[in-house]
């Protein structure tokens, strides 16, 4: 008895399968992939972050440092008043009253006062004796939350 057939790639391709699913190499490497692929995923993914953010930091170290952009640094004088503050700086004084603050955040020993979604007031409060601190937490719990909270 003779038997004859035409084998073709479908057949090569059956076996193909069949092989993968039972070779233990082949196992082992689609493991090991399995393993490796979402860890250097996650090691790429957290360097990428990484330097976008220190590239955004250098960017704007680079940006600040400008000379049209240095007039907004150097000291500052804060007068509080019951109209508002006063900030004082060598190129300009401006009067804030306490009804533009839209939001007071502290963060990391600073706070930011943002003044109607236009400016961030930025203050170092690690660099302020701790009467300056009280002084200034007590005129924005005075003057600042309750026009905050009356927007809530």
């Amino acid at each position: 008895m003779t038997i004859r057939w035409n084998e073709t790639v479908d057949d090569a391709l059956v076996f193909y399968k069949f092989y993968i699913r039972t070779d233990s190499d082949v196992k082992r490497n689609i493991r090991i992939l399995q393993f490796f692929v979402p860890v250097v995923s996650l090691i790429w993914i957290v360097v990428t972050l990484s330097l976008r953010r220190y590239q955004l930091f250098h960017r704007a170290r680079k940006e600040y440092m400008k000379p049209k952009n240095l007039r907004y640094f150097g000291e500052r004088e804060l007068i509080l008043s019951e109209k508002g503050f006063l900030l004082k700086t060598e190129f300009c004084e401006t009067l804030y009253k306490w009804k533009t603050v839209t939001d007071v955040m502290q963060v990391e020993g600073y706070y930011f006062i943002d003044i109607e979604g236009q400016e961030i007031l930025i203050i170092p409060v690690h660099r302020l004796t701790e009467e300056e601190i009280s002084t200034i937490s007590q005129a924005l719990d005075n003057y600042v939350h309750p026009y905050l909270e009356q927007e809530d």
